[in-house]
Formats: C-alpha cells, sequence, structure tokens
C-alpha cells in the first residue's frame, strides 16, 4: 500500500465508504459510521466524492480494495504526468524540456515526500487550469474563461487543498501576465485590468459562459457539499497560531527528509514547526533553473516563462513565514484559507510554474546549439534528477501487518458475539496496554474504522483531518458516559435524532485480550 498506515488507510476507509454508499450497503454518504454518533463524519475530510467514482468502478469490476487503492494512487501521478507533459507543450516547449518538466511535477522530491498524504496525489488539473487561463489571457473568449472556471471547479472537487492552492497560482499568474504586459507594452494599470475582461460577447460565447459556470458550480458543490455540512455544523477553523506552524519555512526548502542523497537530519534544526510538512527542496536542477532565471535577459524568448517566474515568486513571499508573520495573514480572513492547516503543501502547486521554468532550461541546454560541452552538463542533470527522485525512502507500508490485526480482532468479535446479533453493536476498541506511542492510537482508531466497516456496524474510535469537540482517544471506553452526553447534547443544539445508543449494544474489543467491561457509570 503507497503511503503509510496512517492517512493511506484512512483514505482507504473514506474511499470503500463512498463505494458502499453507492453500492447501497451504507445508507448515508455523509454520516459515515465513526466518531459515533456524531454527524457529518465524512466532512472532517477530503470526502473523494469526485475520484471516487474510479475507486468505485475498481470495486465493482471485482478489484479488492487495498489493490483498488493502488491502482486508483497509480492513475493519479500517471495523469498528473501525462497532464504537464501535454501542457508544456502546448506552452511551447520540446520534447524532452516537456518531458522532464513533467517527470518534475509529478515525480520530484516535494511530491514524493507527500506521497504519505495519498489524498493529495490528484493534481492533474493544475496544468489543465493553467494552459486554460494562459489562453483565455491571450485570446479573452468567454467560453475559454468558462473553462478555466471548471477545471478549477474539478481540482476543487478533487482535494480541497488544492483547489484553492491552485485558485492562488491562478491569482499569481494573473499578476505576472499583467507585469509581462506593463514591461513589454508600457500600458497603463487600468488598461491593463480591462485587457482581463472578455474581448467579446457574442450570444452562443455568453451561452456556453453561463453553461460552464452552473457545471463549475454543481462540479465545486458536490466536491465540498460534506465539507460545508460539518463546518456549518462544527465551526471548524484553524487559529492563526496553528496556521503559522503548517506555513513554508525559508529553511524548509533545503530539507528533503526522506531523500538518500540530501541532508535529511531535521534535529539540526531547532524551532522548525512540522518539520514532516517542511520537506519542500525541489531538487537540484529546479535550483540552478530558477536562480539562473533571477537573471533579466536569460535563455528564453518564450513569453510564458516570465509569467511562471511572476508566480512562483509571488507565492513563495505570500506564504512564506518569517518569525511568525506572512503575507498569507491576509488570507486567512476569508473562511476557506483560514480552514487550512498545512500550507506548505502548496509545494505541489509551485512544481507546477518551477517544473516549467526547468524544463525551458532544459531545451535551453541541449537544444539551441551551444556546443557539446553545454550539451554534456544538460544531460548530466537529467540524469543525475532522475537519480535524485528515485534515491529515497519509500513511502509504503506492508498490508500483511494491520489486516492480520484485524483479522485477529474479527475472529474475537465472532467469538464473542453471535453473527446475527453483530448489526446492532457499535464497536468501542480499547486502548491496550501496549501502546507506547501516539502512532499506535493512530494505528488503533483506524484498526477500529476498518474492522467497524467490515463488519457493517458504527463505532466510536475515529480518525481524521479534525475531530469533534472533546473527543480523546485515550481513555474512550472509561469516558463513554461523558462521551455520550456530550454527543447527545450536540445533537439536541443542532435539532437532530439522539442517538438512543443502550449501554448493552457496546462492543468493546482489545487489541490485546484485555477485554474486561469497563466501569461505565450511571448511564443505562
Amino acid at each position: 500500500m503507497p503511503g503509510n498506515s496512517g492517512d493511506s488507510r484512512f483514505n482507504l476507509y473514506v474511499l470503500e465508504h463512498f463505494y458502499r454508499w453507492l453500492a447501497g450497503t451504507e445508507g448515508s454518504l455523509l454520516n459515515a459510521p465513526f466518531f459515533y454518533p456524531y454527524p457529518a463524519t465524512i466532512g472532517f475530510s477530503d470526502p473523494h466524492t469526485l475520484t471516487g467514482f474510479l475507486y468505485a468502478g475498481l470495486r465493482f469490476a471485482g478489484v479488492t480494495s487495498n489493490d483498488a487503492l493502488c491502482v486508483w494512487f497509480a492513475l493519479g501521478n500517471l495523469l498528473n504526468f501525462l497532464t504537464a507533459y501535454w501542457v508544456f507543450r502546448k506552452l511551447g516547449l520540446r520534447d524532452l524540456g516537456a518531458g522532464i518538466g513533467a517527470f518534475l511535477f509529478a515525480f520530484s522530491l516535494p511530491c514524493t515526500a507527500q506521497f504519505g498524504h495519498i489524498q493529495l496525489v490528484w493534481r492533474c488539473t493544475v496544468p489543465l487550469g493553467i494552459l486554460c487561463l494562459q489562453s483565455y489571457l491571450e485570446k479573452r473568449r468567454p467560453v475559454v474563461l468558462g473553462m478555466t472556471a471548471l477545471v478549477l471547479a474539478i481540482q476543487t472537487a478533487m482535494s480541497f487543498y488544492l483547489g484553492l492552492f491552485l485558485l492562488l497560482l491562478m491569482g499569481a499568474w494573473i499578476i505576472g501576465w499583467m507585469a509581462r504586459q506593463f514591461r513589454s507594452q508600457k500600458a497603463r494599470p487600468a488598461c491593463l485590468i480591462r485587457n482581463l475582461l472578455p474581448a467579446t460577447w457574442s450570444k452562443t460565447e455568453v451561452i456556453l459562459l453561463l453553461l460552464l459556470s452552473v457545471m463549475s458550480l454543481a462540479v465545486v458543490l458536490w466536491g465540498v457539499w460534506p465539507n460545508l455540512e460539518a463546518s456549518k455544523l462544527y465551526g471548524f477553523k484553524r487559529g492563526w497560531g496553528e496556521i503559522t506552524a503548517g506555513l513554508p519555512q525559508l529553511r524548509g526548502y533545503l530539507l528533503a527528509f526522506h531523500s538518500n542523497v540530501w541532508w535529511r537530519d531535521h534535529s539540526h534544526l531547532p524551532g522548525l514547526p512540522m518539520w514532516w510538512e517542511q520537506n519542500l527542496f525541489p531538487g537540484l536542477i529546479v535550483i540552478l533553473a530558477c536562480l539562473i532565471g533571477i537573471w533579466p535577459k536569460s535563455w528564453n524568448d518564450n513569453e510564458v516563462i516570465p509569467v511562471a517566474k511572476w508566480s512562483l515568486a509571488i507565492l513563495m513571499v505570500v506564504t512564506l513565514s518569517i518569525g511568525g508573520s506572512a503575507v498569507y495573514m491576509v488570507l486567512t480572513k476569508f473562511p476557506a484559507f483560514s480552514a487550512v492547516r498545512s500550507v506548505s503543501r502548496i509545494v505541489l502547486i509551485l512544481m507546477f510554474p518551477a517544473s516549467l521554468i526547468t524544463g525551458s532550461w532544459i531545451d535551453w541546454l541541449v537544444h539551441e546549439r551551444r556546443g557539446i560541452p553545454v550539451m554534456s552538463i544538460g544531460i548530466a542533470l537529467i540524469l543525475w534528477t532522475v537519480f535524485e527522485s528515485a534515491n529515497i525512502v519509500k513511502s509504503r507500508v506492508s498490508e500483511n501487518d494491520w489486516i492480520s490485526r484485524i483479522a485477529v480482532l474479527k475472529r474475537r468479535v465472532l467469538e464473542k458475539i453471535p453473527v446475527q446479533e453483530i448489526s446492532n453493536k457499535i464497536l468501542v476498541l480499547i486502548q491496550s496496554g501496549q501502546e507506547r506511542k501516539k502512532w499506535d492510537a493512530f494505528e488503533r482508531e483506524l484498526d477500529a474504522m476498518l474492522l467497524a466497516q467490515e463488519l457493517g456496524i458504527p463505532t466510536m474510535n475515529g480518525y481524521s483531518g479534525n475531530i469533534p469537540k472533546g473527543w480523546s482517544s485515550d481513555n474512550l471506553a472509561e469516558n463513554i458516559d461523558s462521551y455520550l452526553s456530550r454527543a447527545d447534547a450536540f445533537l439536541g443544539v443542532h435539532r437532530l435524532e439522539q442517538s438512543g445508543v443502550v449501554m448493552n449494544n457496546i462492543l468493546f474489543i482489545s487489541s490485546d485480550g484485555a477485554e474486561s467491561q469497563p466501569h461505565l457509570g450511571s448511564k443505562k
């Protein structure tokens, strides 16, 4: 299985829940039965309501859940490469430059560093979005503007994080385009802004624009409505202290902790918050291309390259945290941006302009008749990039470990409860005395979720990007009384149906066999 036994298994649960909902074995898409009886739990993280159709199609075709997840992940990476290559060719790069650029966009060090968060693999519409935007800026046709909105909507539906980051890249790209036009044409700012509006308004174009706008809205709402429902109920919002910990740090652009080539010892970076999210080093070839590209009269007369440079520089400056402050703070005044914790993941989007710049530089080195020595440098850098990207600590986990754990737990359940009575039970996986690290608790919660899903019953355990207020995995069984009281109070405040949980229906299981009934207090 790609990634780790935390987020990868959680995304497996979410995708499987979507499939089961389509198959009719789950009654609600929104109310996934973990953190039971809290509602709208599928909206605590990416609900995969778009890419879930691919996973579900594989499951309907008879593919196992684990294999379907692997195919889903592999296809996302393949599409990242293919769409980037096609777009780079459309933007003027030759085959070699487009190939190395697409490779960097899909498999550079910052991208493979995020393989542990497999929900971020689906970003194949980022290149398409920028291509549509560039086409609109050049031709200013309303239908192209509508296509740009639709591609942005699709990316947002595939990944809320990446959709917001693509929106920022589009904004920076427009500013870069205006800066390019100002320098080349000496146009007034008012004229530049006016030139962002459509040039023609034919009846057909207007109808198509309206149609594409409606489609874009429908796609976005389908993709994020679970998140909107959860946000409405729980009021999820990140404070600035939490957001600033996830902003890119300057030192982070030197860090690649999963690389076997570069310096990876984060322990010598004191005070670097969320170091596991700060793997921003893009690779040697990207660093060289972007540094050389600072020179105003550098290698390429392709007018898109300066726009890429501007957009890359703008987003890096806006999101960079210096002393706990960042321009990004202004954006957190808007609800969507205030919900994003790990802003450093924007590096996945920054790799698009960075890869475009790098591919253009490689074309210049190899194809512009600079002589054998210069060409040799270009080829050597390409070979180094492949070596650099491949020589990493692979982010994957053996299925056997956690599948065997769940099989043991399932066997214990079936030994305690007759099959015909299981459907009435609510699973609680008890904290094991063998747990020593925080990760062990994460493993327990996900074991419980996947076991409950296999049995077709709810569980009070849970794992996600957000949690109900006051919920804790520590001593959950001993605090069932207070947990259910808080849940029922929450449901009452929001005028939702009470849980009606009966204590005798709660099934306590422990991974170490210590399954004595916890003290449950007075609630019956």
